[in-house]
Formats: C-alpha cells, structure tokens, sequence
C-alpha cells in the first residue's frame, strides 16, 4: 500500500499530473481495492479514470462479505461521480442503506438520488431520523428527487410525530420543502395508479 501512494505521489510531483491509467483496459480487483480503501484524493482520482472499466471489480467488492469497509465506503463514493450509467448497481447498493457505519450509509444515500426508486422510500424515510445529520438531509434530498406518492404522506407524518433532529429548525425547514417538492414533482408528473410506487426496472 505505502509502495503504491509513494509512486503515485511521485509522478504528481514530476509531471504535475496525476498519472492517466490505460482505461480500454479493466483493472483488476486487487488493485481497485487498494485504490478505493487509500483514502486519498490522488488515488481516488486514479479511479475516477476507469470510468465504467472498473465496474466488474466494483461489482466483485460490493458483494464480496470480505470486502473491508474502506473498500466499499470508497467503490459506493466511487459511483456517486463516476460518468457512466450506474443504474445496475441499485440493488447492491440499497442493503448498504442501513449499514452500521456511517462511511457506508452516506455515500449510498447519496447514490439514492441518482439511482433510487419510489421502492427505496420506506428506507429513506426511516433515515431522515438518522443520527448522522448529513445523512438524514441527503435522505430528505434523495426523497424529493425519487420518492413516491405514498411518501410524501410518509413525510408529513415524520414532521408532525418524529422527534429526531427536532432541535434542528433548519433541518425540519430542509424536510418541509423536500415534501413539497415531492409533492409537486407527482402534482407536475402523474403516474397511472397502478404504476405508483412501483420500482424502476
């Protein structure tokens, strides 16, 4: 691990740059995994490269249980700004939702509003009480972007009765208006009743 910062710090300090990998070719496992658990921005670019190359070995660690929790924190991070389609990593990403560890939960709550569907809105809802404040307002965020009918009542129900964050105004304020615009979204977009909070494909 020192081996591979080392080398890569030292070609930014030649080249100014950091290093461009060859992305027509995947990259293995065992070298995605090293680059996603480094924690450091310079290795995070690196992957960032890879574009859609690396899925495979995203794919292999998110549903690897030996997988440590910097690989994954990092792969799921990873997806959040990667430019390629991701649609078909949701349903490896929703069990990490309710993940003990904060490092996980936040990246895949944030993955929601990108990929997420009125079937993940239960488990937003229950994280708008989440005790990370950051995530309970991506949660609040993610339901306005791809919540269902159903959750907009959900919401009104959270804001009257729920007591997490209640010494929070601008949270509550942050929630009142991500109802809102989940409710315009549906006002603005109907969906056939029988189609309503179904899960994307």
């Amino acid at each position: 691990m020192v081996v591979l910062l080392l080398s890569l710090t030292q070609i930014i300090l030649i080249t100014g740059d950091p290093p461009t990998p060859k992305v027509e070719k995947a990259p293995t496992t065992e070298y995605v995994r090293l680059l996603a658990n480094s924690g450091e921005m310079l290795c995070f670019a690196v992957l960032m490269e890879y574009g859609a190359a690396a899925f495979p070995a995203y794919e292999t660690i998110l549903t690897d249980p030996k997988s440590e929790i910097g690989e994954i924190a990092g792969v799921l991070s990873a997806l959040n700004f990667v430019k390629a389609p991701i649609v078909q990593f949701r349903r490896l990403v929703v069990p990490y939702l309710s993940h003990k560890d904060r490092i996980i939960r936040e990246p895949a709550v944030g993955l929601m509003k990108i990929i997420g569907t009125p079937g993940e809105g239960s488990i937003l809802i229950a994280l708008l009480s989440d005790e990370d404040k950051s995530i309970a307002h991506q949660a609040a965020t993610a339901l306005a972007k791809v919540g269902g009918v159903r959750d907009v009542i959900a919401m009104d129900a959270w804001l009257r009765a729920g007591v997490a964050h209640r010494g929070e105004p601008n949270y509550l304020i942050h929630v009142k208006k991500c109802r809102d615009e989940l409710e315009n979204r549906w006002k603005e977009n109907p969906v056939p009743k029988g189609l309503r909070d179904s899960p994307a494909p």
